[in-house]
């Protein structure tokens, strides 16, 4: 049994790499796959030691460290992932709640889960799309206001969800 778990925690490691990888298109062609293992098990080190899933911001930093990808572009791939596994969570809840009762406090919190990543999704597509015209009225408002530092900061917000539109051009 102990050999068949570690297969299976290999596996899916490999597995993870993999996707993640594939979530760097176009300049996923400059990341070998081994560089993108490493550093999956490196944040899974992190966060061990960590609090807060730290782990997954050190990965990110490892694969944007060597300049293949810039670490925004690194981080923004992070964060599409757990997107991504948030929903297929969220699918797999619905259908098992379909198939089997549920406490009332549940089926609330998992509606309330999934409004808000819908929401949040939906903001990052139109951050994303529109992240040029977002960024130049930015640009004024942070020209007009030098004194406002939250004006500063959703500009960097909107710089790393514009490195996501890498995301839109795989094909």
């Amino acid at each position: 049994w102990l050999m068949l778990a570690l297969a299976s925690l290999l596996l899916t490691n490999w597995a993870k790499a993999l996707r993640w990888r594939l979530l760097f298109y176009p300049a996923h062609i400059r990341l070998s796959l081994a560089r993108c293992h490493s550093a999956v098990y490196v944040g899974q080190l992190a966060n061990a030691l960590l609090p807060l899933r730290l782990g997954e911001l050190v990965r990110s930093y490892l694969i944007g460290e060597h300049g293949e990808v810039s670490q925004l572009f690194a981080l923004a791939t992070t964060a599409v992932e757990k997107a991504l596994d948030s929903v297929m969570l969220l699918l797999w809840f619905a259908m098992l709640a379909a198939r089997m009762p549920m406490p009332s406090w549940l089926r609330r919190s998992s509606l309330l889960l999934s409004g808000a990543l819908g929401l949040a999704l939906i903001g990052v597509i139109i951050i994303t799309s529109q992240s040029e015209h977002l960024t130049h009225i930015l640009d004024s408002a942070i020209r007009r206001y030098p004194a406002q530092r939250a004006l500063r900061g959703i500009r960097r917000l909107v710089g790393a969800c514009a490195e996501l539109r890498a995301l839109r051009d795989v094909s």
